[in-house]
């Protein structure tokens, strides 16, 4: 394989990989707009199951995925607290924060949103992260047997965002307001599990 010197040629190279693995022999008229071709890759990542994959498409995965998160990093040593040294008020990306753990609103199936492109907070963590995030949860729900149940969490690697980790954690489903004094419980167990398991 030739040097992929680019994110262009890294986006074509795994959009090919991804296409050929779901659809074999069929052409794919190549997007030729970086943002076009982003969104082609992020489609396909967001619809692929939790299959391995080729060493090759790893490494061209984090070398696009390192360059793309490297551009916009908020570093929580440049925030400043408003009280005592560990409470900060932070609007924004979630993905950009270099710290020890970000937190997933994860769904029970623990395998980030399926649906291609959409613009909830699980595609997004699952899409700038790398595909690997999803493997290691499909390696916990095989482990555990079952889908993760809401208020629980679940930690794994974060490997092409700036943080180290990311909390997973299932909410409650809120379909009615005012929100029902369970799924009030339900949401602060959340929280809880996702602060025991930092705290680890």
């Amino acid at each position: 394989m030739k040097t992929l010197k680019t994110n262009e040629e890294r986006l074509e190279y795994l959009i090919d990989y991804m296409w050929r693995e779901r659809n074999d022999n069929d052409e794919l008229e190549m997007p030729t707009s970086f943002e076009a071709l982003w969104e082609l890759y992020r489609g396909l990542a967001n619809v692929r199951p939790a299959l391995p994959v080729s060493e090759t498409y790893l490494a061209v995965q984090d070398a696009l995925l390192s360059d793309l998160n490297r551009q916009h990093v908020m570093d929580v040593n440049d925030l400043k607290p408003i009280k005592g040294d560990n409470i900060f008020v932070w609007q924004g990306d979630i993905t950009t924060l270099k710290i020890d753990a970000i937190v997933n609103a994860a769904n029970s199936r623990f395998l980030g949103c399926m649906q291609a492109n959409h613009d909830c907070i699980d595609n997004i963590i699952h899409t700038k992260a790398g595909v690997q995030v999803r493997l290691d949860c499909a390696d916990i729900i095989r482990q555990q047997g079952r889908k993760e149940s809401v208020g629980n969490a679940k930690m794994t690697r974060a490997y092409n965002l700036p943080a180290k980790y990311i909390v997973h954690t299932v909410g409650p489903q809120i379909r009615r307001l005012p929100v029902s004094k369970m799924n009030q419980d339900l949401l602060v167990k959340c929280y809880l599990s996702c602060l025991k398991l930092a705290d680890q």
